[in-house]
């Protein structure tokens, strides 16, 4: 996953030169047929630049947790995703805030604070 992230990251870095969401839209049938399948398009690329920025939030969070947080959160992690994803652990933690340890606590505050920058 982490690897597909990155070459998506470069395959956008790439692409630069067209930033406008309307770039395709100037009026021809097949015009419009390209400015949707490129909407469609910037749209996948924007959930995959969230999905990469929640991440890295936490992969930051955990690097800087202590053993007995990573344990309970690890003990999370195998409990409630045994199919688990960064964005649903993210959002998983999130919602769980007021059932987890303090530590916890403190671990998804740090969480909450890098999805927001």
């Amino acid at each position: 996953m982490k690897q597909y992230i990155l070459e998506r990251k470069e395959e956008l870095r790439a692409k630069k030169h067209i930033e406008d969401e309307n770039f395709w839209i100037k009026g021809s049938n097949k015009n419009n047929f390209e400015a949707e399948n490129y909407i469609i398009k910037l749209e996948q690329d924007k959930r995959l630049a969230k999905l990469e920025k929640q991440y890295i939030a936490v992969r930051n969070c955990l690097e800087r947790a202590d053993d007995d947080t990573k344990a309970l959160i690890q003990e999370f992690y195998l409990q409630e995703h045994s199919a688990w994803s960064f964005h649903a652990f993210a959002e998983k933690m999130c919602l769980n805030k007021n059932q987890a340890t303090s530590k916890v606590n403190k671990f998804i505050d740090e969480l909450e604070y890098e999805l927001i920058r």
